[in-house]
């Protein structure tokens, strides 16, 4: 039989790009994705994803997206989900570090259009190496390279996330080889952190050195097989070992949600995202690394950090373990910052049309909005919610639902700085249909 409709469709802003997922569905082997510029289509194919996770980084700031997803096997493909809308803010992006390595020269500085990058490790030899506009780590038969590079903003300081909305996104694009076919162990860390506080690295070779004990912020590992072991908070005191991210004893493993399709393989050339975003409770992290040929073989990584050790970024490293080749083509790191709103900043609702439910199953979903100058509150303004559903102050629609049908309700958000004036606030009709469940 054709699989169930995919449920539950969510799409979520992260700088810029509009993370999409939903519930899994019974006898789906893959999904297809459609988007619109209207809630009424026309609806065109974007992409294919084998799980319940999609990334478009093609959309712009300003610009209302709707979208919907089919699941498919080999009898056929479900009717369309229901489609879930979003706008996306207009943001200010200034360009840290774009390195092509064009110029074939790892060690000299010139930001933002190239960086210093240095080994860590007891010889550079054949370790790491800048040869026909690439970085290479761990050439020939070496093993556990590490390198350094730094960037700053344009009066030299370290990129900072200052205000709620701020994101920093590292995008690189890289393929990976074994040296040994055998070998499924292998993989390789990226680090995005802080190095205010300590001493820089200056040369090749820090072995023995306590050079990295004040550096803060996040690594992830990736191995070469399909399994990400997640974010890594990193936190002062002396390491395990000389490396930055190789020795992760002052490192704080992160609660976080993977997605995971197939191996890396060594003939592809993968498109790696990375971005921090400063929010109201802390830092949302997130990670993704896609064949861009076949956006199905993606890993998606994200969690969030409501103990971050520093808002502020100067640092990126790379680790290459055991008999793994890395090789990177471009590097770049984007400082966004959401334009900013006119003085007494009147809210705005963001979240254009919220997802099916089904009786019986857990229903939740958060809505997103813009602007204001203090606490935004949600309420209900008219209507109701379906029987078995609650909406809390700060956003959350969940529940269980008890009937099926459609029930519209019109939401309002107010802005606490001005809590009595009706033009601080915005108000949005929207409707949520309960299915009961059946194929």
């Amino acid at each position: 039989a054709a699989p169930w409709v995919p449920t539950y469709l969510t799409a979520t802003d992260i700088a810029g790009i509009v993370v999409l997922s939903w519930n899994s569905s019974l006898g789906a082997t893959g999904y297809e994705i459609e988007r619109a510029a209207t809630s009424s289509g026309p609806f065109t194919l974007i992409g294919s994803a084998s799980g319940p996770y999609y990334t478009d980084d093609t959309v712009s700031g300003g610009q209302t997206y709707y979208y919907r997803v089919t699941a498919a096997n080999s009898f056929g493909s479900s009717p369309a989900s229901a489609e879930v809308g979003i706008t996306l803010p207009l943001t200010t992006q200034t360009v840290l570090l774009d390195d092509d390595f064009s110029d074939n020269d790892r060690t000299t500085q010139n930001l933002p259009t190239s960086a210093a990058w240095l080994s860590s490790t007891s010889t550079s030899a054949g370790r790491l190496l800048v040869d026909d506009g690439a970085l290479e780590l761990n050439v020939g038969t070496q093993v556990g390279t590490q390198t350094v590079a730094y960037f700053a903003d344009a009066a030299g300081n370290p990129a900072e996330l200052a205000d709620i909305g701020d994101s920093l996104v590292v995008r690189f694009t890289s393929k990976y080889t074994r040296t040994a076919e055998a070998d499924t162990t292998s993989g390789f860390r990226f680090g995005l952190l802080s190095s205010e506080g300590g001493p820089r690295q200056t040369a090749d070779s820090v072995s023995g050195s306590t050079l990295w004990d004040t550096y803060r912020g996040y690594a992830i590992l990736h191995g070469s097989n399909s399994a990400i072991s997640g974010w890594e908070r990193k936190t002062t005191g002396v390491t395990s070992n000389s490396y930055l991210l190789n020795g992760l004893g002052n490192y704080t493993t992160l609660s976080a949600t993977q997605t995971a399709t197939v191996s890396l393989q060594p003939t592809v050339t993968y498109q790696g995202t990375a971005i921090l975003t400063r929010t109201a409770t802390g830092l949302d992290i997130f990670y993704s690394l896609v064949d861009p040929s076949n956006p199905a073989n993606a890993w998606t990584y994200r969690t969030s950090d409501s103990s971050p050790n520093t808002y502020r970024y100067d640092t990126l490293a790379f680790s290459d373990e055991n008999l793994f080749t890395q090789t990177i083509d471009n590097i770049e790191v984007t400082l966004r910052v959401p334009n900013p709103s006119s003085p007494n900043s009147v809210p705005h609702i963001q979240t254009v049309s919220l997802p099916d439910g089904t009786v019986g199953v857990a229903y939740s979903q958060t809505l997103t909005a813009t602007d204001g100058d203090g606490t935004l509150l949600w309420s209900v303004a008219a209507g109701s919610l379906p029987a078995g559903l609650t909406l809390s102050s700060d956003g959350v629609i969940s529940g269980v639902p008890t009937a099926t049908g459609t029930s519209s309700v019109t939401l309002r958000l107010q802005d606490t700085d001005d809590f009595n004036d009706a033009s601080d606030e915005d108000t949005r009709e929207l409707s949520i249909t309960v299915v009961s469940g059946t194929a």
